[in-house]
């Protein structure tokens, strides 16, 4: 049968059927101000002053890229360890977390983004939320898609001190588009998606700091690679 969903006018909550395909949206609230905070980036302008740019060897670049829709382009030089990664806020690194899993609360993450070949194998990706951190990669709070150097695994990871719960999404593949998300609910629960398909989640203790929207990607071996991000959205319920 197809998905039947409704808007309730009264509070814009999307809803479906018994016998509709589950959603990463399904109860997500919009059109009403003060129900969510959000924030969320088309790439058809890019101003530095939103975001503090880690770089982890001083030579990677951010910069818009000629795309329909609009498009941001991280690019690493070819140095062993170089990266770009990205975390909005201030340029004061130790301020502009916004957002940190709340009891009774909802969190809906969701980015489109691509990796070059040179970072498949060699190279560490990461995107979703994180402590503010000069060495994001190595962080010890967050909720996010990541990859690791060494490996082609695209991993779900929850990190709080330590490895809260982990697995594993997909192999990632070059100059392939993937859109993923995840929705936090509570301090215990996270489902996460790929291509719109419910892929798993994980009941564990989620971080109890607040964190920032963080996306990138950096080198595991002298070669230059980019990250491509189409877009980047993230609300969490007041």
């Amino acid at each position: 049968m197809p998905d039947s969903r409704t808007i309730d006018h009264t509070s814009f909550e999307i809803r479906k059927s018994l016998a509709g395909t589950p959603s990463m949206w399904d109860g997500y609230k919009f059109g009403v101000p003060g129900t969510y905070f959000s924030y969320f980036d088309d790439f058809l302008f890019f101003d530095v002053q939103h975001w503090i740019k880690h770089d982890i060897t001083h030579a990677g670049t951010a910069a818009l890229t000629d795309a329909i829709g609009g498009q941001l382009l991280l690019t690493n030089a070819a140095a062993d360890d170089d990266g770009t990664v990205l975390q909005l806020g201030t340029v004061n690194a130790a301020t502009g977390e916004s957002f940190i899993p709340t009891a009774g609360k909802r969190i809906f993450f969701e980015i489109r983004f691509q990796i070059a070949a040179a970072g498949v194998t060699q190279g560490d990706v990461i995107a979703g939320l994180c402590l503010a951190d000069t060495t994001p990669m190595a962080n010890t709070g967050s909720i996010a898609f990541c990859k690791d150097d060494g490996d082609t695994n695209l991993d779900f990871r929850v990190m709080n001190t330590t490895l809260a719960g982990e697995a594993v999404v997909t192999t990632i593949a070059a100059a392939t588009w993937y859109k993923l998300g995840f929705k936090v609910t509570g301090t215990s629960h996270v489902e996460y998606w790929m291509n719109d398909v419910r892929i798993g989640e994980l009941a564990v203790t989620l971080p109890t700091s607040e964190m920032k929207l963080t996306f990138g990607i950096q080198n595991g071996e002298a070669a230059a690679t980019t990250m491509t991000v189409d877009y980047v959205f993230i609300a969490q319920e007041r």
